[in-house]
């Protein structure tokens, strides 16, 4: 029987080429786009799900027009995070958020040498203020939310930026250890999160 429908068809396909190859590629054409779709939409639903409350965190971003050129970015002015707490209703907390890459250095007491160890092109540094905890919640091994970044130039690093930076050390020992960024920005480290 499936010898007999499968003979057919390939006869029906030899006879009828043209109509044959544009089903075929309506086919292919339509398989394709649904999963294009497919991506994109998982891709979309993507952010913000290992947060608690994602659905209630907001980032605000710019678009600016000089002349001809336009263009979209994270860059905002400082004052603005107070402005928002203040002028807009319903805000619970700012986080002004400012990305770095430089380099990190470690005190030389911390590594027991005379020279201090350079990590060159620190990515993912954020400098923030101590209300970012309460917006993003991080599970601290050393230190606590509420202690971490209360003063200037108080830093948390993660477990492993810890071992990183001071390799055989404790979690717990980080805490009040320094680090330099960019050679000129002296930090205490007042937590470690995993």
């Amino acid at each position: 029987m499936l010898r007999n429908h499968l003979a057919i068809a390939l006869r029906n396909i030899s006879r009828n080429k043209f109509f044959t190859a544009i089903h075929v590629l309506g086919l292919s054409i339509g398989i394709s786009a649904s999963l294009v779709i497919f991506l994109i939409v998982k891709y979309e639903l993507s952010f913000d799900k290992f947060e608690p409350e994602g659905e209630r965190v907001y980032r605000i971003v710019s678009d600016f027009k000089f002349g001809d050129f336009s263009g979209h970015g994270s860059a905002l002015p400082a004052p603005l995070a107070n402005a928002v707490q203040s002028e807009v209703t319903g805000v619970d907390a700012t986080v002004p958020v400012m990305t770095f890459q430089g380099d990190a250095a470690v005190d030389v007491t911390a590594l027991r040498t005379t020279k201090p160890e350079v990590f060159k092109k620190q990515k993912n540094v954020v400098f923030t203020n101590g209300e970012y905890f309460k917006v993003i919640p991080f599970e601290f091994v050393a230190g606590s939310p509420a202690t971490s970044l209360t003063k200037p130039f108080s830093v948390v690093i993660t477990e492993s930026r810890a071992q990183q930076y001071f390799p055989g050390v404790g979690a717990g020992d980080v805490i009040g250890r320094r680090l330099t960024y960019n050679g000129n920005v002296e930090t205490q480290g007042t937590g470690v999160v995993k």
